[in-house]
C-alpha cells in the first residue's frame, strides 16, 4: 500500500514538473480534486491528456482522459473519455465510454457507451448505447441502443433499439424496434417493430404488432388489432378500427358452407375478412372459422367489386378438429360484385375458387367412419389428388348474400 501511495505522489510530481513546461496545461494528473498537478487551476485549463486517479476535474480536453472513478469537464470534450463516471457541461466530440454514466449537457458527436445511464441534453449524432437507459434532451440521430429505455424529447433520425419502451416525442424518420412499446408523438416515417404496442400521432410507415394505433395514417399496419383515424391506412389485422374506413357485414351462402357471416373492417381500398360458417345439412356436420385480406373497387356510387381471399379451418363432427389426422383447411379466392340497394344494404354475387387439404379420415361414407375430408367438396366439377398426408380438392363455384352498413 506504502509502494502504491509513493508511486501516485511521484507521478503527480513528475507530471507536474512536465505541465509546467508547456502552454495551457497540455498534461495533467490529479488524485481527486482539487490534489492534482494544476490544483484548482485545473478547471480552467485545456489539456491533451488527463488522468485522474480517483476523481478529476478540468477546464477541457483535447485528446484523451482517463480516470477510474469519475471525470467532470467543465466546457467541452474533444476526443476519448474514459471513466466509471463521466460529466461534461459543454459539448462532446470523440469517444466517450463510462460503465457507469455519460452525461453530455451540450450537443454530442461521435460514440457514447455506458453501462447504466446516458444524459444527453443537446443534440446527439453517432452511436449511443446504454446497458439500461438512453435520455436525450434534444434532436438523435444515427443509432440508440438499450436495454429498458430509449427516450428522445424532440426528433429521431435513425434507428431506436430496445428491450424495454422507445419514446420520442418529436418525430421519427427511421426505425423503432422494440420487444415492448414504441411511442412516436408526433409524425412517423420508416417502421415501427413492438411486439405488443406501436404509436404513432401520424404515420406514412409501417408499424407491425399485437396493437398498432395512429391518430393519422397514410402507412401500413399489420397486427391482431390496428386502429387508424385515417381511412387512407393499409391495415392487415383480426380487427382493423378505422375512422372513415370501410366497416361492412355480410350474410352469404356457397356450395360448401349454407350459412356464412363475414365482417370486413379496414382502409378505404384494404380490409381484413373475418369469416364463420356452417352446414347443418350434411351428415357429416361441420363449421368454419377463417380469416384473410381483401379489396375493395368501387365503380360508382352503387357499384363495387371485392377481392377475398380467405383461408379456413374446418371443424369436423367435433366442436374443435385440428391436428394429427383431424386437420381440414380450405382456402377460397372470391370476387364479388355489388349493388347498392340503399346506402346502407347491398346485395352481391360472384365466383370463387376453392382449395381444401385435409388429412381427417374418419368422415361418414356409406355407413361407415372412413372418408376423407375431401367428402365435403361438391362431386362435379371437382379435381382431386394428394399432397403428401394430405388429400386435396380443389373446384370452381360461386357465392351470393347481402352486405349491410
Amino acid at each position: 500500500m506504502k509502494r502504491i501511495l509513493l508511486s501516485i505522489i511521484s507521478l503527480i510530481i513528475i507530471t507536474n514538473i512536465y505541465s509546467q513546461s508547456l502552454k495551457n496545461g497540455y498534461v495533467q494528473a490529479s488524485l481527486f480534486y482539487p490534489v492534482g498537478t494544476s490544483w484548482t487551476k485545473s478547471k480552467e485549463k485545456q489539456f491533451n491528456f488527463s488522468l485522474n486517479l480517483l476523481a478529476g476535474y478540468t477546464g477541457q480536453i483535447k485528446g484523451v482522459e482517463i480516470g477510474t472513478l469519475l471525470n467532470v469537464n467543465k466546457y467541452n470534450m474533444h476526443g476519448i473519455q474514459l471513466g466509471l463516471i463521466n460529466i461534461n457541461k459543454g459539448n462532446m466530440k470523440g469517444f466517450q465510454v463510462g460503465p457507469g454514466v455519460n452525461w453530455i449537457e451540450g450537443e454530442g458527436v461521435g460514440a457514447n457507451f455506458s453501462g447504466l445511464f446516458t444524459y444527453q441534453k443537446g443534440r446527439f449524432t453517432g452511436l449511443e448505447f446504454s446497458w439500461f437507459v438512453n435520455i436525450n434532451g434534444g434532436d438523435f440521430r444515427g443509432g440508440m441502443g438499450s436495454h429498458l429505455l430509449n427516450y428522445v424529447q424532440k426528433d429521431m433520425y435513425g434507428i431506436q433499439w430496445a428491450l424495454g419502451p422507445n419514446v420520442v416525442m418529436g418525430s421519427t424518420r427511421g426505425v423503432q424496434f422494440s420487444w415492448t412499446v414504441n411511442y412516436t408523438k408526433g409524425y412517423h416515417n420508416g417502421f415501427q417493430f413492438g411486439p405488443f404496442f406501436n404509436y404513432a400521432g401520424e404515420s406514412d410507415g409501417f408499424q407491425l404488432g399485437i396493437i398498432n394505433v395512429a391518430k393519422r395514417s397514410g402507412g401500413f399496419q399489420a397486427g391482431l388489432i390496428n386502429y387508424s383515424g385515417d381511412s387512407a391506412v393499409v391495415p392487415i389485422g383480426l380487427i382493423n378500427i378505422v375512422k372513415g374506413g370501410y366497416n361492412k357485414f355480410e350474410i352469404w351462402s356457397n356450395e360448401l358452407t349454407s350459412f356464412n357471416l363475414a365482417l370486413k373492417t379496414g382502409g378505404r381500398q384494404v380490409y381484413s375478412v373475418i369469416t364463420v360458417g356452417v352446414n347443418p345439412f350434411n351428415k357429416n356436420f361441420f363449421w368454419s372459422f377463417g380469416w384473410g385480406p381483401g379489396i375493395h373497387i368501387p365503380f360508382s356510387k352503387r357499384f363495387y367489386a371485392d377481392i377475398d381471399d380467405v383461408t379456413s379451418l374446418v371443424n369436423i363432427n367435433e366442436p374443435f378438429s385440428f391436428g394429427a389426422g383431424k386437420t381440414t383447411i380450405t382456402n377460397q379466392l372470391r370476387l364479388t360484385c355489388g349493388f347498392q340497394l340503399t346506402p346502407k344494404v347491398a346485395l352481391f354475387l360472384g365466383p370463387t375458387l376453392f382449395t381444401l387439404f385435409s388429412n381427417n379420415n374418419s368422415l361418414e361414407h356409406g355407413g361407415e367412419f372412413n372418408a376423407n375430408g375431401t367428402e365435403l367438396a361438391p362431386t362435379f366439377r371437382t379435381f382431386y389428388g394428394k399432397a403428401g398426408e394430405f388429400d386435396y380438392a380443389i373446384w370452381p363455384g360461386v357465392c351470393g348474400g347481402i352486405r349491410f352498413f
